[in-house]
């Protein structure tokens, strides 16, 4: 495909041969899932981040190079997990920081291995995979909504992280 043929090019332009890369197609769920255990680091996408993506690959030890590159939403997916996970290094504020963290993990097998194994344990035990709290936070910015909508207010951010609420 056309989209192929680009990042052929872009990637030999690099001196980064063929067969380093991988096209994969439309796959079901197990194949896609399995797919991770291949992967030794993943690149988050830009413009528009990985959510749903980057969880998986953690859940299966596949740590994901962020860069919050700026306040929108868009840029600060990763970030947000990252924090919550308290894995803030994976986060990365500029090209040269996204480049240079990818290219050193690489360079560290032995520190990526041990990372690999924790990732999972740390993504299952995080509020990321708390369905409790989640429903409570939910449950906690619904009512707030509607109070602020039955006495004719509105805000344009509901930080339901503000345990004031």
């Amino acid at each position: 495909t056309l989209i192929q043929k680009r990042v052929l090019s872009f990637f030999s332009n690099k001196n980064i041969t063929t067969d380093r890369l991988s096209f994969l197609g439309q796959t079901d769920q197990i194949s896609h899932l399995d797919i991770y255990h291949k992967i030794d680091i993943a690149l988050d996408t830009l413009p528009e981040q990985g959510g749903c993506t980057t969880l998986e690959a953690l859940w299966h030890g596949v740590p994901v190079i962020n860069w919050c590159y700026d306040h929108r939403i868009v840029s600060r997916t990763g970030r947000t997990i990252y924090e919550t996970l308290k894995l803030e290094e994976f986060s990365t504020n500029s090209v040269e920081e996204y480049i240079n963290l990818a290219t050193s993990l690489a360079k560290k097998p032995d520190a990526l291995r041990k990372l690999r194994k924790k990732l999972p344990s740390k993504t299952e035990c995080s509020r990321l995979c708390d369905a409790d709290h989640f429903s409570r936070t939910v449950q906690i910015g619904l009512k707030k909504m509607w109070e602020l909508f039955c006495e004719g207010s509105s805000v344009s951010v509901l930080d339901l992280a503000d345990k004031s609420l």
